[in-house]
């Protein structure tokens, strides 16, 4: 069963996405936290390893001079250097994720009007429109046949349609999914979705298998106050 938690090979684990400073925060250990880059007081974040470990996309608000404040979308190496822009356009372009093969990225945009589901090139390109009835923020199944995906902060369910597009149906009403943005897809493209429960500071987990339509409660975790 697929983790969580963001990962990439080796000993690098963990991402921390901050308004000012985008870190690589450590080892697996704890040891030698690294700056990737300083993004200055834009904000910055969703952060996602390329099936390969060696590229990490995320969104950013541009400093360009001309582009203050824009929405695109940037990848830079894991190891560091110089990020590069792979959305330019005047809309919102946000929260990546990236394709099985490692060659292309979807995001969420506002180009056409309504925020959907677009992806472009990893290598860069003309983006192609994924949802037609809304879209935010999703990740495409393991056999790279689906995407499953959130309509928005405030839309419920976790809906799917085809990569290459088409009929857009839901899958799980879960109740602000793409608000909480706690859910994910695991091996054998099953959705691992986290609720809140009637009482207060627990968290329940389930896996819904998207062949089946089948829930399997796997445990249930207090919260520290």
């Amino acid at each position: 069963m697929g983790r969580i938690t963001l990962r990439r090979p080796e000993s690098r684990l963990r991402i921390q996405p901050l308004r000012r400073l985008w870190n690589l925060v450590c080892d697996s250990d704890g040891a030698n936290p690294a700056q990737l880059i300083d993004r200055g007081p834009y904000l910055t974040g969703t952060p996602r390893w390329s099936p390969d470990g060696r590229w990490i996309a995320f969104d950013s608000r541009s400093n360009d001079a001309g582009r203050e404040g824009n929405a695109d979308i940037y990848l830079i190496s894991a190891e560091g250097g110089q990020p590069r822009r792979l959305t330019s356009d005047p809309a919102e372009d946000v929260a990546p994720s990236w394709s099985r093969d490692g060659k292309w990225i979807y995001f969420g945009s506002t180009r056409g009007g309504a925020m959907q589901i677009w992806k472009v090139p990893v290598e860069g390109g003309q983006a192609t429109q994924i949802t037609k009835q809304g879209g935010f923020e999703g990740f495409e199944s393991m056999d790279g046949k689906m995407f499953y995906y959130a309509k928005g902060r405030l839309a419920p369910g976790i809906w799917q349609t085809p990569v290459t597009g088409g009929a857009e149906t839901l899958l799980l009403d879960q109740h602000k999914a793409g608000y909480w943005r706690f859910w994910t897809v695991a091996r054998k493209g099953s959705t691992l979705p986290r609720r809140t429960n009637r009482s207060p500071g627990h968290r329940i987990l389930q896996l819904r298998d998207p062949q089946s339509d089948d829930d399997c409660h796997l445990g249930q975790a207090s919260l520290a106050h």
